[in-house]
């Protein structure tokens, strides 16, 4: 059954521990060693995993499809985490955070990875966030935030190749600063009732977010509402 490590919270208050790649520092192994995992189990259904102390966790093809709610890297302020994943499947049945109050990076260079809520990048206050999409990997989410809930927040989204689907909406610099660089292969971006694309767009005005895009290459498919710095600053 799910172990409460660190649970199925509802929140950041409710954490209670976490799981993390084992030491040394910048150990990178695969999520399927148990023993690289607090308490020698490795995360599953209903778990969280969070990646930090400096550790590297990977999924490759030869591993078994990873199944799970949560996935955050660079949970806690001042951590450092990273995952890679080169291959296999993945799947997240709540969210997938890269730089919580810490630093966090994502490298997708083959494989998928489904994730059935939110993609945050660069998260809150002191936070930082790197995403890379290359090769053959494809990516989903229901709704992508880059650079979120806090000015010192910092999020970065950056495609080579590969595929990212987003069901929902697109938040590029909400109330951080949020860079979203397409240079090759194919973005879709769905949209609903906030749009396809937010760009240092949000209907807060205490918010001071800036959101920037470029595009060099590639495809991006944009099938509703663009909004480009309604509030704070987008370009």
């Amino acid at each position: 059954f799910p172990v409460t490590i660190v649970g199925r919270a509802v929140d950041d208050s409710d954490i209670r521990g976490w799981r993390v790649p084992a030491t040394p520092p910048g150990t990178n192994g695969s999520y399927n060693l148990a023993s690289r995992w607090q308490g020698g189990r490795i995360p599953g259904l209903g778990d969280v995993a969070i990646v930090e102390d400096d550790g590297t966790v990977s999924v490759s093809g030869s591993d078994p499809h990873w199944r799970l709610n949560d996935i955050r890297v660079g949970s806690s302020m001042g951590s450092l985490g990273a995952m890679s994943q080169t291959g296999g499947n993945v799947t997240q049945d709540g969210w997938m955070r890269i730089g919580i109050f810490g630093t966090g990076s994502l490298d997708h260079s083959a494989g998928t990875n489904q994730i059935t809520g939110f993609l945050t990048v660069g998260e809150n206050q002191g936070s930082s966030g790197f995403v890379n999409l290359r090769g053959t990997g494809t990516l989903s989410c229901a709704d992508l935030a880059v650079g979120w809930a806090h000015s010192s927040s910092e999020g970065e989204f950056s495609m080579q190749q590969g595929t990212f689907n987003v069901g929902a909406a697109s938040f590029i610099g909400l109330e951080g600063t949020g860079t979203l660089s397409v240079a090759g292969g194919t973005m879709n971006a769905t949209g609903n009732g906030w749009g396809a694309f937010r760009i240092g767009n949000w209907p807060n005005t205490n918010s001071m977010g800036t959101g920037i895009v470029n595009l060099r290459g590639g495809v991006v498919n944009a099938y509703n509402t663009t909004w480009v710095a309604r509030i704070v600053t987008g370009k």
